[in-house]
């Protein structure tokens, strides 16, 4: 069965451009409501569609990445003896963990939005839509 013009017409249309802006505005102006010390930096940036201007007419979640930029992750395992201990004595340990980073944007999200609109999932804090806001997938990353 032959897919109709117009469903076509209507898939290729970009999707709710309007509603994913102030879903990203709304929960990055919510996060930045922390009152982060001042060691800690972090950058917000879309994923996904929206950014890259893929979006279809239905798809109606938004990815908004959290990097926390105060900490990396590494691998030491390819370093020699003396490679390691030249990288010890050069960096120190960091002062928080991404998972403490994470438990401070969750308590945020949840004292905007409510502890029944924000859930921690595997992957990704969701923040439920509304009827001006979208469905939010928030990840909580580092750089390696």
């Amino acid at each position: 069965m032959p897919i109709p013009e117009s469903q076509l017409i209507t898939w290729s249309k970009q999707g709710a451009i309007q509603s994913s802006a102030i879903t990203h505005k709304s929960v990055e102006n919510c996060i930045k409501l922390v009152n982060w010390k001042k060691d800690i930096h972090y950058r917000t940036y879309l994923q996904g569609s929206y950014p890259n201007y893929t979006n279809i007419y239905g798809n109606s979640d938004v990815d908004l990445v959290v990097e926390f930029r105060s900490i990396f992750s590494k691998n030491l395992s390819a370093l020699s003896f003396d490679e390691r201990l030249n990288f010890e004595r050069d960096f120190e340990g960091a002062k928080y963990s991404l998972a403490e980073f994470k438990l401070a944007v969750i308590e945020q999200l949840r004292e905007c939005y409510g502890s029944q609109i924000v859930k921690n999932g595997n992957k990704a804090i969701l923040v439920k839509g509304n009827g001006n806001r979208l469905d939010c997938d928030v990840v909580v990353c580092n750089p390696y």
